[in-house]
């Protein structure tokens, strides 16, 4: 495997040991409200390795894009405010994220909750792009991302997710073997 793609997948193992890491001296009730944060943040990792499309247009370096259909597919939080701070935590950790309304009005509901859906055709209402910093891996952990979830869902379709959000990596050591083998 080439060095860059190595350093990228280990930049994405950091990135979701970094969120799976439990909170150390914490009360009880603490380490609840983090093992929530933990699941929404695994869940919009997913969501974007599974559905995210790359782009290179229209933000200041490459990024991952899903629309607000996508996100909804993956039954995650929709809460502004729960949003807001799950993108927060994920800047912890150099990956950065931006919700982009795609209409003036109506991308949120009465109760400040985002919108699947505008209008009778019902065109998506907002878009998520995602970048990492380059101590995060950059476009290259990404890319990681995406085939990482992609290789997953292949394999085990709907067990894959805990295999994502225990940071199991063992798919890929198996694709380099198999690889290797057809030299």
């Amino acid at each position: 495997m080439p060095r860059q793609e190595t350093s990228a997948l280990e930049a994405l193992h950091r990135i979701l040991a970094a969120v799976n890491a439990p909170g150390d001296g914490v009360s009880y009730a603490r380490q609840e409200l983090l093992k929530q944060r933990r699941s929404h943040l695994l869940k919009l990792l997913w969501a974007f390795g599974l559905l995210g499309e790359l782009q290179e247009e229209g933000g200041p370096r490459p990024h991952l894009v899903m629309d607000s259909k996508a996100y909804h597919t993956q039954k995650i939080h929709s809460g502004l405010a729960t949003v807001k701070g799950v993108l927060e935590a994920l800047e912890e950790h150099g990956v950065h994220c931006e919700i982009v309304p795609l209409v003036e009005e109506g991308w949120l509901t009465p109760t400040g909750a985002l919108r699947k859906k505008v209008g009778r055709e019902g065109a998506p209402a907002w878009l998520l792009k995602m970048s990492c910093e380059e101590k995060a891996g950059g476009a290259r952990a990404l890319q990681a991302l995406r085939n990482y979830a992609a290789k997953l869902d292949e394999r085990y379709g709907k067990s894959a997710f805990r295999y994502f959000a225990k940071a199991d990596m063992r798919i890929l050591r198996e694709g380099t073997r198999c690889n290797n083998d057809k030299r």
